[in-house]
């Protein structure tokens, strides 16, 4: 069989992939977030609010507060 072995060397590749995956969205989130953070506000930035469990009320809130940022 002359490709004997393609199927290892693929599966090999898939942690690297995944970890340049993850690098580059990260790398580009952060620049996202670092050019349009204003320091100044005293609110939270960024927010994201869902529902989680609708029926009882359940959500809930992400977001930025600056505390730890610049």
């Amino acid at each position: 069989m002359p490709y004997q072995g393609v199927e290892e060397q693929r599966q090999a590749l898939v942690p690297w992939a995944a970890l340049l995956v993850t690098v580059f969205d990260g790398r580009h989130v952060c620049a996202i977030i670092d050019t349009s953070f204003d320091a100044h506000a005293i609110t939270m930035q960024f927010t994201e609010h869902h529902a989680w469990i609708p029926s009882l009320g359940i959500a809930y809130d992400l977001g930025i507060d600056g505390i730890a940022c610049h």
